[in-house]
């Protein structure tokens, strides 16, 4: 059972590392685009695999929240209640939430991108004080 509890907090990092390779992958092209193109098989795989992200940056976040659910369960029913992991599932399910939130509403400016972003960065934090 320990096993599989480990098992799933690593699926958790890995689609959530998923869904932040989108910005990554974003950031680059968009600041580094002409020096990319300079070596044109890189950039065409570099851009194959951006269009991979965007297109599954949303179902990465579900697989996340889903892999949440069952780490929680699997840990809860053996170890109980554990402070730090409810903290980085809470900041999970909110980043998932405002996730949610720019899908349905396309808001205009870019104070929900920052505040998206933000969440992102408080996650990562959260996630490590977790595992150490």
């Amino acid at each position: 059972m320990e096993e599989l509890g480990g098992l799933f907090g690593n699926l958790i990092v890995l689609f959530y590392g998923l869904a932040v390779l989108n910005f990554c992958f974003k950031f680059l092209n968009r600041n580094f685009r002409d020096k990319l193109k300079k070596n044109e098989g890189f950039y065409g795989v570099f851009m194959k695999i951006l269009k991979i992200l965007v297109k599954y940056h949303r179902y990465f976040g579900g697989a996340t929240i889903i892999m949440i659910l069952i780490h929680f369960y699997l840990q809860f029913t053996r170890f109980g209640l554990n402070i730090t992991g409810c903290l980085a599932a809470g900041v999970m399910i909110l980043q998932i939430a405002m996730g949610i939130y720019g899908q349905m509403k396309r808001p205009k400016g870019k104070v929900w991108l920052v505040v998206h972003r933000g969440i992102a960065a408080l996650l990562m934090i959260t996630i490590l004080i977790h595992v150490i």
